[in-house]
């Protein structure tokens, strides 16, 4: 019997430790390498104390928007993410690079967010007004999409359709399953 496989916040945040090699290359890549952070694994909350559900990962800039405190990765909720857009897919590599995928988008995300605090662009003003328009509508959202959706898309055919689904937020289907598990083994070299 297939079972669905499943990532935890646990793997989520092996993962990241994992991929701080790729982190440091984006951020050489963004000329951001003198911005310093504490990440952090932890849930974000509303100022009314509530869990954030739809927030996995978010920077939190220092008073002025000089630069960054922290980045909160919030593993439990990435984990939730894969785990329901990704359910579908019984193979276990695959799934596993799936999870590696979403995360790297997800960094690359909070780094275009890095760049644009330390290039001047995003703002404390800006920020504020920004809260008072749709997520989708922010300028700063718009290009942390884009940007983390480019680059991380450029890796190969596999990664740009896990990077649709993501983007696409409505899960996979079973062809989309047979799809994605084919591109990854013929990425992979598995498939002749």
């Amino acid at each position: 019997m297939l079972m669905p496989q499943r990532v935890d916040k646990t793997d989520v945040e092996r993962i990241v430790s994992e991929l701080e090699g790729y982190e440091n290359e984006i951020k050489q890549q963004f000329d951001i390498c003198g911005m310093d952070y504490e990440k952090v694994f932890e849930l974000t909350r509303a100022n009314d104390g509530y869990v954030k559900e739809s927030t996995v990962a978010t920077v939190i800039p220092n008073d002025n928007f000089t630069g960054v405190e922290r980045l909160y990765i919030c593993s439990e909720i990435i984990a939730d993410k894969v785990n329901s857009l990704f359910d579908r897919i019984y193979h276990e590599e695959a799934f596993l690079k799936i999870a590696e995928i979403y995360i790297k988008y997800t960094l690359v995300h909070e780094l275009v967010h890095i760049k644009q605090i330390h290039d001047g662009r995003l703002t404390k003003e800006e920020k504020e007004q920004g809260e008072q328009i749709d997520y989708y509508d922010r300028w700063y959202e718009k290009e942390a999409i884009e940007i983390a959706k480019e680059i991380v898309e450029q890796e190969g055919n596999f990664e740009r359709n896990v990077v649709q689904k993501i983007n696409n937020v409505q899960g996979i289907n079973n062809e989309d399953r047979q799809r994605l598990i084919e591109m990854f083994l013929d990425a992979e070299g598995k498939i002749t």
